[in-house]
């Protein structure tokens, strides 16, 4: 269940000040990037660490609630970098 926490910052497109500096560090960072030969490209390592605090913030309890959360408000998507919602898969690996 999505909390109203949740769906008013969606909705005012409102990030706290907190979250975006903690968002501006994270894209100041240098993170070496997964060279890929085939297939489809990586998901950035510098998004999917966005979604992670963005689950840590808004006390999102799985990875489950994070990719239904990512996928109903585009706000949160946008913030974080991916154009798609990565696959709850993608979420648990990169996780390990």
């Amino acid at each position: 269940m999505i909390s109203n926490f949740i769906t008013e910052h969606a909705i005012n497109s409102e990030m706290d000040p907190l979250l975006q500096a903690l968002f501006q560090y994270i894209d100041q960072l240098s993170l070496p990037e997964t060279p890929y030969m085939t297939g489809r490209p990586p998901i950035s390592k510098k998004s999917l660490l966005k979604c992670f605090f963005l689950k840590t913030y808004f006390s999102i309890d799985s990875l489950r609630q994070l990719v239904d959360t990512l996928d109903r408000f585009g706000y949160f998507r946008w913030i974080c970098g991916p154009k798609k919602v990565p696959h709850l898969s993608t979420f648990s690996r990169a996780g390990k």
